[in-house]
């Protein structure tokens, strides 16, 4: 099957990584680490991100309806270095900026209330890493690694299938499905809080 086989605790593995994900006050994006170590980036407390980041998460993405968010990139980067609670030290946080360099988008939309949660892409974790997902965003250094067939498998377990990848060359995101016709937002199934594609 394309993807590979999941590992024994994939399904279960990303489950609390969902829970997880999705809750907490400052919220928190959660990083899958091979082996499955989890490592959480705190994201800024409530309040304090300028209005104007706000309003550019909110129209991508509004958070009227919470989303969730699976984002495939390097987690490799560093040994588990968790601090309080399985929260990244400040070093880490700067290695994970450092490798993933969409993790300020992904941030903001934590913060305004969506669930994000980064893994590989690794065959045996696919499936279960993307399950119940929105938004897939796949960092265009690792879409070379991915199994032949990924996209669909991706696909199958997603909520909606909104698959884009990030361009690090031109910073933009390409589309590889999308539910809906609409070229210029994210669109959703039933549709409800459509959200705007950055240009």
């Amino acid at each position: 099957m394309a993807g590979g086989e999941a590992a024994p605790n994939s399904e279960a593995v990303f489950t609390g990584v969902r829970r997880q994900a999705g809750t907490g006050n400052p919220r928190r994006l959660v990083l899958v680490q091979p082996g499955h170590a989890l490592l959480a980036l705190v994201c800024p407390p409530a309040g304090s991100m300028p209005q104007a980041q706000v309003r550019n998460m909110e129209q991508m993405i509004s958070p009227a309806t919470p989303r969730n968010i699976a984002v495939i990139a390097r987690t490799d980067f560093l040994p588990a270095l968790p601090g309080p609670a399985g929260d990244a030290t400040p070093q880490a946080f700067q290695a994970a900026s450092r490798a993933i360099p969409i993790l300020g988008l992904l941030m903001g939309l934590s913060y305004i209330g969506h669930a994000v949660w980064i893994f590989s892409g690794e065959a045996a974790d696919l499936a279960a890493g993307c399950r119940d997902a929105d938004v897939l965003f796949v960092d265009s250094a690792l879409r070379a690694n991915l199994a032949q067939g990924w996209d669909e498998v991706a696909a199958g377990t997603m909520r909606n299938a909104n698959i884009f990848v990030h361009d690090r060359a031109t910073f933009q995101l390409r589309v590889v499905r999308k539910v809906g016709q609409a070229a210029d937002r994210i669109e959703f199934a039933p549709e409800v809080g459509p959200g705007s594609l950055p240009q």
